[in-house]
């Protein structure tokens, strides 16, 4: 008995040895201890020791014995078949997502076939071609679910994962995934972290790896949150991720014409040159357009972006209800058509959203105005210069034609300058703004009604009357002085002369600026 015990104890130690060795993990230490246990208990002739080891083995999804060999890469052969790619397709329990191929551009089936962004769709091929194994766990059927391994069409939405398919354009499956939870990893050098410490992990399952006639289900741990293909292990991955996210770029705007339903709040604002400040078109006498509340308008939709678009057939003419225009152009010759509208949220006092769509054209110049002084050399490579100037127009409008026809959804960042009122771009005039306090009179308080301001204090105090000494004496007998004499009046105090303006500040006295305004 003695030395059944004394091999269990040495079974187990050489387990935790192999484990760390191995880089298996945890559940193949802590199983050759538990196994330890029960050669111990069932030498001491627990039989009961024997059945909780079955039912151990049974539902503990870390033990790592048996199931598909351990190798380096998740998927080894990918590197022959990546580029034989055409479609990929998430499914989860109640909701899919189908990226592809179509005229030779990838497409998010969900939004309509509106184009996918190849960069992360190429990103995320690649990390799966160079995916590292870095743990593995040996399942049963009736632990997957612990790991959410379960395929979507086998359990409910509690026990299932994600599942990936990668297919060929012959429509052949050239690997399947599902990928389940996340393990917080107990740092150290194997945790996949940049400094080593704690990094998310995942479980992943590929089916071609379940040992067949068995009950043995391989669970493959990687340092990889998947976060491009799943941001969130919680949520389904959305299609708004996954489509591509450029979009017009506005550049040297010469006008903005904005048309709001109601003809009042209507409004244009143009400038010279670029250097210039916009100003009112056709505005009224005594309208001026305040720049520091219209200051938007120099980059308006300058790298502008959406955060979803809209099928084709889910767009119904109630987006548009009340909505408003602006006709933007450009130095470069561009023309932008804008319809924009608030999209209507639940609760929302201020719209976070808007419904947009563009029309974009192009008026380029054809031929380049030579100067008449110009050397041969210069013409030469002027004329180069316009030529890419003008091939890189032109790319850029068929580029953005391509927007066209398409409903988005923008932020109220995005359209901030456009959505504004005439009135809310008006500059203040100068009897509409509150009367300034004068110099060291006291401000009222705050809220109290405004009252006629109090004297000003003059700079330095006038002069003092002359100081008259009073004396007392007897009475005296005063002759009368002569009728016609009169005490003469005390001079005044001549007035202080006002200090001459220093020469940077002289003006004429009554001189006017010849476009004074009455």
């Amino acid at each position: 008995m003695l030395v059944i015990q004394t091999v269990a104890i040495i079974l187990g130690i050489i387990g935790i040895r192999e484990a760390k060795a191995t880089h298996i993990g945890r559940g193949t230490a802590i199983g050759s201890l538990v196994i330890a246990g029960l050669l111990v208990l069932m030498s001491l002739g627990s039989i009961p020791a024997w059945i909780s080891f079955v039912n151990f083995e049974r539902t503990n999804p870390k033990s790592a014995h048996g199931g598909a060999k351990m190798r380096e890469l998740l998927l080894p052969d990918l590197k022959e078949t990546v580029n034989d790619i055409r479609k990929i397709r998430f499914r989860e329990k109640d909701q899919s997502l189908e990226l592809e191929v179509k005229d030779g551009e990838w497409r998010v089936q969900e939004r309509g076939d509106y184009p996918a962004s190849y960069d992360k769709i190429h990103r995320v091929l690649m990390s799966l071609l160079d995916m590292k194994i870095t743990g593995k766990q040996v399942a049963h059927k009736n632990s997957l679910s612990q790991l959410k391994l379960v395929a979507p069409a086998d359990g409910t939405a509690d026990q299932t994962g994600m599942e990936m398919d990668l297919i060929n354009g012959s429509g052949g499956n050239v690997a399947t995934l599902i990928i389940g939870g996340t393990l917080e990893s107990s740092g150290g050098t194997n945790s996949g972290s940049f400094m080593g410490g704690p990094a998310e992990q995942r479980f992943i399952r590929l089916p071609k790896d379940d040992t067949k006639g068995k009950d043995e289900y391989t669970a493959w741990q990687v340092s990889d949150s998947l976060y491009d293909i799943q941001p969130d292990p919680k949520q389904a991955p959305k299609a708004e991720d996954w489509i591509d996210k450029s979009f017009i770029d506005v550049k040297k705007v010469h006008s903005v014409a904005i048309t709001h339903p109601n003809a009042a709040d209507s409004w244009t604002g143009a400038r010279a040159d670029e250097n210039a400040e916009f100003k009112f078109e056709g505005a009224k006498p005594g309208e001026e357009l305040d720049t520091a509340k219209a200051n938007g308008l120099a980059s308006v939709l300058s790298s502008a972006g959406f955060t979803d678009v809209v099928p084709k057939d889910k767009v119904t003419p109630d987006m548009f209800k009340g909505s408003s225009t602006a006709e933007i152009k450009t130095f470069e010759g561009f023309k932008y058509d804008v319809t924009f509208a608030p999209k209507a949220a639940k609760g929302a006092t201020e719209p976070e959203a808007y419904y947009f769509k563009v029309k974009v054209s192009g008026d380029f110049a054809k031929e380049r105005k030579a100067d008449p002084k110009e050397k041969p050399e210069d013409k030469k490579k002027n004329d180069d210069k316009f030529a890419e100037e003008k091939t890189e127009l032109d790319k850029k409008l068929t580029k953005e034609k391509a927007f066209e026809g398409w409903v988005y959804e923008v932020s109220s960042s995005t359209v901030t300058a456009l959505v504004k009122k005439k009135s809310e771009v008006l500059r203040e005039k100068a009897a509409d703004k509150p009367a300034a306090t004068p110099p060291g009179a006291t401000p009222p308080p705050f809220g109290a009604i405004p009252c006629a301001a109090s004297p000003v204090a003059p700079s330095s105090p006038p002069p003092a009357p002359p100081h008259t000494t009073t004396v007392t004496t007897p009475p005296v007998t005063v002759p009368a002085p002569p009728a016609e004499a009169k005490p003469a009046p005390a001079p005044k105090p001549e007035a202080p002369k006002p200090e001459a303006p220093k020469p940077a500040d002289a003006k004429p006295a009554e001189a006017k600026p010849t476009d004074a305004k009455p």
